[in-house]
């Protein structure tokens, strides 16, 4: 409970009206529902149907919320609804300050029911008017679901109209170029239907062949060097827009040209005593040709069109198999140079000897390997 002291003439002076300051008063001094001996009754009350709240002292606390009672406004006894009752005691009571109006009496006789007769007057004329409202709410939802199904109706009907032009002046191009045609056709037709047919048997046959023998020719002629490295180049040409993966198939184009040169050298050399090693073989007719097809296919799908954000998955997955392929011909460049570097420890190991047996590791010369 608020203990502030409230003015009337301070409240006033402050811009406050007499309703605002009540509403301040009671929201900062709420009152109690229940009545306890010498308490002060203060009732808010209501003019009419849909008139204001107003707060009224209650000399005689004998009115209920509905009851109807008696104020005198300009001078004139004026019927009003009791809507609640509150209770202050003496120390408690916020109004002391301010001047408040009274309620005279409850509300009888022809005064009340006049009063009555006014309200249910009121009630039964909002309700006719909400009725009225209601009504004109629904007719004008339903005019304008109306307008709008016809506008949509006029909509598709134009659409369907354009469509039909559309195809109208297609199937009327269509007749006049067929008819310009259908001549020559049937001029023509008689004379190459024979010679038609027999040229398509025979295109079909070659091309048949043609398939047979590429994929013979696919199956037993393996690459050259020339030829894988001109794949790995066509893939980077094709993915040059990315700069990441153009810079890791050239470092891999440089580690496979280097496992290439040394592996021909190798095979070479073996040819001629009569095999070949199984990671030379390996490596013609499985490494390379299983890099170039992983890297072609990407390149497929890199020119397919897809949106970049479509296979940025995938080109993490592809920049991470090129970095593991150079990882992989580093490690086969390394085999492929063990028996040379075996070798050359042999033949340093044999010239250290030589040196040692000449007695010149310790003279002069001072040889240092």
């Amino acid at each position: 409970m608020n203990n502030r002291n409230y003015s009337n003439s301070e409240l006033i002076r402050n811009g406050w009206t007499r309703h605002e300051m009540f509403e301040e008063i009671l929201r900062e001094n709420p009152p109690r529902e229940n009545y306890r001996p010498g308490d002060h009754a203060v009732a808010m009350v209501r003019f009419g149907l849909h008139g204001g709240l107003y707060c009224y002292n209650c000399p005689d606390i004998i009115y209920r919320p509905g009851d109807l009672a008696v104020v005198r406004v300009r001078g004139e006894e004026t019927v009003v609804t009791i809507e609640s009752v509150g209770f202050y005691s003496k120390g408690e009571y916020p109004f002391h300050g301010v001047y408040m109006r009274s309620i005279e009496g409850p509300a009888e006789g022809d005064l009340a029911e006049k009063y009555r007769e006014a309200i249910e007057k009121e009630q039964l004329e909002a309700a006719n008017i909400e009725k009225i409202r209601e009504s004109a709410r629904k007719e004008l939802e339903e005019a304008k679901a109306l307008k709008a199904e016809a506008e949509a109706e006029k909509a598709r009907a134009a659409e369907e109209m354009a469509k039909a032009k559309k195809k109208l002046a297609e199937a009327k191009s269509m007749i006049a170029d067929l008819e310009k045609e259908r001549e020559a056709i049937r001029a023509a037709a008689e004379q190459t239907e024979k010679a038609g047919k027999e040229a398509r048997k025979e295109h079909e046959r070659l091309k048949a062949a043609e398939r047979e023998a590429a994929k013979v020719w696919k199956r037993k002629r393996p690459k050259t060097d020339n030829e894988v490295i001109l794949d790995l180049r066509s893939v980077q040409d094709a993915l040059d827009e990315d700069e990441e993966i153009y810079n890791e198939l050239s470092a891999l184009e440089d580690k496979m040209t280097k496992v290439m040169d040394k592996a021909s050298e190798i095979m070479e050399e073996e040819r001629a005593a009569g095999y070949v090693e199984t990671r030379i073989r390996k490596l013609y007719d499985s490494y390379l040709p299983k890099t170039i097809e992983v890297l072609e296919q990407y390149r497929n799908i890199f020119s397919s069109g897809l949106p970049a954000k479509s296979i940025a998955g995938l080109r993490e997955d592809v920049l991470a198999a090129i970095d593991k392929s150079n990882e992989v011909y580093d490690n086969i460049l390394e085999s492929l140079y063990e028996r040379d570097m075996l070798e050359l420890f042999s033949e340093m190991k044999a010239l250290q000897t030589m040196f040692a047996l000449e007695g010149l590791l310790d003279s002069d010369f001072d040889v240092k390997l």
